[in-house]
C-alpha cells in the first residue's frame, strides 16, 4: 500500500508542472497550417493564462509583464479584426499573420 501511495505521489509531481502552468508549447509547421480561429485563440489564450498565474504569484518581473501584455494586446487586436472579417466564424482558417502573432506570443512566454 505504501508503494502505491509513493507511486501516485511521484506521478503527480511529474505531471504537476505541465498541469499548473497551462502553457502551450510552440507547434510544428504542419500543425499550424490547418488552424482555425478557435484553435489559434485557444493556444494563445492558454499560454497567456499560464503566464498570468506567474504574474499573480509574483514570479514575473514588471518588465517581462509589460512585454507579454504588449504582445497579447497586439495579438488580440489583430485577431479581433481578422475574426470580424471572417464573419465571426470560429472554424474559418486563421490568416498567417494572426498565426504568427500567436506563435510569437507563445514563444515570448516560454522564453521568460
Amino acid at each position: 500500500m505504501r508503494t502505491l501511495k509513493l507511486l501516485m505521489v511521484s506521478v503527480l509531481l511529474v505531471a504537476a508542472p505541465a498541469s499548473f502552468t497551462g502553457c502551450v508549447g510552440p507547434r510544428t509547421t504542419e500543425a499550424v497550417v490547418f488552424d482555425s480561429f478557435k484553435t489559434t485563440y485557444n493556444a494563445a489564450y492558454s499560454a497567456y493564462t499560464g503566464w498570468l498565474e506567474l504574474v499573480v504569484t509574483g514570479r514575473a518581473s514588471k518588465a517581462d509583464e509589460a512585454r507579454v501584455d504588449a504582445a497579447w494586446n497586439e495579438f488580440r487586436a489583430g485577431f479581433s479584426l481578422s475574426f470580424q472579417a471572417a464573419s465571426n466564424d470560429w472554424s474559418a482558417a486563421t490568416p498567417e499573420k494572426i498565426q504568427l502573432l500567436s506563435e510569437q506570443l507563445i514563444r515570448l512566454i516560454h522564453s521568460l
